[in-house]
C-alpha cells in the first residue's frame, strides 16, 4: 500500500481503539487542556488573540471562556496557546509535539457541529496515530534539516483529527492532507521566539482550511508525500520515498502512543531536550544540601545543543531554548516552573552569576534521540557531584503519576484561572468523553 493511501484509509475508518489507548489518549488529553488553558496568558497566545475577531454566530469556544472564534480561528489561537509554554507533550520519532496540532484541530472543527466527547477522543486518538504513522517516513532525518516538526508533519494529524470530526471520506481526507502538505512549514531557526508556538497554531489552522476546500471540492495531488516534488523529496525523511508506504502500512496495527517512545508528558515548561539535564541538576543539588556551587558541567548529546542554541537568553521564550538557563535557576531554585521563566527571574543577579558557572558540553552520543541522556557535574569546595540521567522523568519508562499530572495541570491552568477553577477543570475531563456535546465541557468551566 502506498504511503499516502493507508494514512488517508486509516483515517477515516472505523478504528477501534482500543482500551488502552483509550486511556492514554485521556491523559494526553488532559495534559494539553491544562497546557492550553494556561498558554492563552502567554506573549504569543496574546498578540495572536488580539488580531482575532468573535464569531457573529456559532462558532468554537475558546477554552474556559466564553468567547467563541471562527472554527480556523479558533484552531489558530488554541494551537498556539497549547504551545506557547513549551509544557506540551512530545513523541518520537517525529521530534514534535503532536497534542498541541491534533486537539485544536479536532476541538474546532469538531464543537460547532455538535461533536460528542466520545469523538474528539477518537478523533485525537487518530490524528496523533497519523502523526506518528506518517514519522516512521519523516524520521529525525527531517528535524535535523531544520525543520520543525510539530507544524511540518503535524498539520497531516491535525488534518486527520479534523477530517474525522466533519466526517471525510478516505478520498475527501487524500485530498486535505495533500493540500495540508502545501502549506506544512516552521523553521528551527525560530525556536526560542514567538513564532515557534505560531507554527503550531498555523498547523493546526491548516488542517482545518485543508478539510474544509477538500469538502467543497478542491483538487490535490494524490502523491503528496512520495511524489518527485512531495514532501519527502523536498523535506527529507528518513526514508526514500519509495520506502514510505512499507515504513507506514508495516506498523499500522501499531498504536504509537501506548509505545515506548510515544506520549511523553513534560515536569517541566520548557524544551524536552533539557530535560534528563536538569533531572541531574536537581539530583545533584539534593546531594550537596545547598552548599555553594563553583562551577557546573553538563553533558548532552550535539543534537542538544543544537536545539538549545541560547546561552543568555533575553526573553522567556529564548529561556526555554536554553540549556544553560534551566540548569542554572534549577540548581539555584530547587524546582523548575513557570516562575523560574518569569522576566523577573530571569533578571536577578544570582542568575546571571550562576550561567557564568554553567559550561555545556557536546560529548555524548544518543543516536535514537528519545530520551536526550545527560550527565551533570557540579563542584563545591573540594567536592564533585557527578549525576547521569539516561532517561528523563515523564518519558514512558518514567510516567508522571496522577498527583503529578494533576499538579501541572491546576499549576498550568491556574496563571489562567486561577486555582479553585483549574481544580474544577481538572476534575470535569474524565468526563469528556461521555458528554453528548464537547461545547458542554466548555460552557461548564467557562466564566
Amino acid at each position: 500500500m502506498i504511503a499516502e493511501e493507508a494514512l488517508a484509509q486509516f483515517a477515516a475508518a472505523q478504528v477501534v481503539v482500543p482500551v488502552e489507548v483509550q486511556e492514554m489518549c485521556l491523559v494526553g488529553l488532559s495534559d494539553s487542556l491544562g497546557v492550553g488553558v494556561g498558554g492563552l496568558a502567554a506573549e504569543s497566545a496574546v498578540i495572536t488573540r488580539s488580531l482575532l475577531a468573535e464569531a457573529d454566530s456559532g462558532g468554537t469556544h475558546v477554552w474556559a471562556s466564553s468567547q467563541r472564534l471562527p472554527p480556523r480561528d479558533a484552531a489558530w489561537l488554541l494551537g498556539v496557546s497549547s504551545h506557547a509554554l513549551d509544557f506540551d507533550d512530545y513523541m518520537h520519532p517525529m521530534h514534535g509535539h503532536a497534542s498541541s496540532v491534533v486537539l485544536p484541530a479536532a476541538w474546532a472543527a469538531g464543537e460547532p457541529r455538535g461533536a460528542s466527547g466520545e469523538e474528539l477522543l477518537q478523533a485525537y486518538a487518530v490524528g496523533y496515530q497519523v502523526d506518528w504513522l506518517a514519522s516512521q517516513a519523516f524520521g529525525t532525518a527531517h528535524y535535523e534539516r531544520g525543520w520543525h516538526a510539530t507544524s511540518t508533519v503535524g498539520v497531516i494529524g491535525a488534518t486527520a483529527a479534523a477530517g474525522r470530526m466533519l466526517g471525510l471520506d478516505a478520498g475527501q481526507m487524500r485530498t486535505a492532507m495533500a493540500i495540508a502538505a502545501s502549506s506544512a512549514s516552521g523553521l528551527r531557526v525560530n525556536f526560542g521566539t514567538h513564532v515557534k508556538a505560531m507554527h503550531a497554531g498555523n498547523a493546526a489552522r491548516s488542517a482545518v482550511v485543508a478539510c474544509e476546500l477538500a469538502m467543497a471540492g478542491a483538487t490535490a495531488a494524490a502523491d503528496w508525500m512520495t511524489g518527485p516534488h512531495g514532501m519527502l523529496a523536498v523535506m527529507g525523511g528518513r526514508v526514500v520515498p519509495a520506502e514510505a508506504g512499507a515504513a507506514i502500512s508495516g506498523v499500522l496495527d501499531t498504536w504509537g502512543i501506548v509505545g515506548p517512545t510515544g506520549l511523553m508528558l513534560k515536569p517541566y515548561p520548557c524544551c524536552g531536550s533539557s530535560h534528563a539535564a536538569v533531572d541531574s541538576a536537581l539530583a545533584a543539588r539534593a546531594d550537596l544540601g545547598g552548599a555553594p556551587i563553583d562551577r557546573v558541567a553538563v553533558h548532552v548529546d550535539p543534537l542538544v545543543t543544537g536545539i538549545l542554541r541560547h546561552e543568555r537568553p533575553a526573553t522567556p521564550d529564548e529561556a526555554r531554548y536554553s540549556l544553560h538557563y534551566p540548569i542554572a535557576v534549577a540548581l539555584l531554585d530547587g524546582e523548575l516552573t513557570a516562575r523560574q521563566f518569569s522576566r523577573e527571574r530571569m533578571s536577578a543577579p544570582d542568575v546571571a552569576d550562576m550561567l557564568r558557572r554553567v559550561t555545556v558540553i557536546a560529548d555524548r552520543s544518543n543516536a535514537a534521540h528519545e530520551a536526550f541522556a545527560a550527565e551533570v557535574e557540579v563542584v563545591s569546595g573540594g567536592r564533585t557531584v557527578a549525576v547521569e540521567v539516561p532517561v528523563a522523568l515523564g518519558h514512558p519508562r518514567r510516567p508522571l503519576s496522577t498527583d503529578q499530572r494533576r499538579a501541572k495541570f491546576v499549576g498550568a491552568a491556574a496563571g489562567v484561572l486561577g486555582e479553585p477553577r483549574a481544580v474544577a477543570l481538572w476534575d470535569s475531563v474524565p468526563r469528556l468523553p461521555s458528554l453528548d456535546r464537547i461545547s458542554d465541557w466548555t460552557e461548564l468551566v467557562a466564566p
